[in-house]
């Protein structure tokens, strides 16, 4: 389960930054994220802790996470716009994350 703590534009980029529940008895590695814009998913990269970063993060079981951020290039819908998205994991969950642009 994710939930939308934020999302904003930085630096020019969409930015998501979510919290992660793993409910499951096993870690899972994030694989890859995506944002829909105009009703298309766009792939993004993924990231823990701060905008830019690069490093791989496991959920793991039992936790919730906070801090983990999608990131994609694109230009901000309007505030207020709804923010819909998805997370891959390595375990072949797809985990849907939504909330308000701001």
């Amino acid at each position: 389960m994710a939930s939308v703590a934020s999302c904003t534009t930085v630096s020019g980029n969409l930015v998501c930054t979510l919290t992660v529940q793993n409910t499951g008895t096993a870690n899972a590695a994030e694989t890859s994220c995506t944002i829909q814009l105009a009703g298309a998913p766009v792939v993004g990269t993924w990231a823990y802790g701060k905008v830019g970063a690069t490093t791989q993060t496991t959920f793991v079981a039992g936790t919730t996470q906070t801090g983990a951020t999608c990131t994609i290039a694109g230009t901000e819908p309007p505030v207020g716009s709804m923010a819909e998205g998805t997370i891959a994991t390595s375990n072949g969950a797809s985990v849907p994350f939504s909330g308000v642009w701001s």
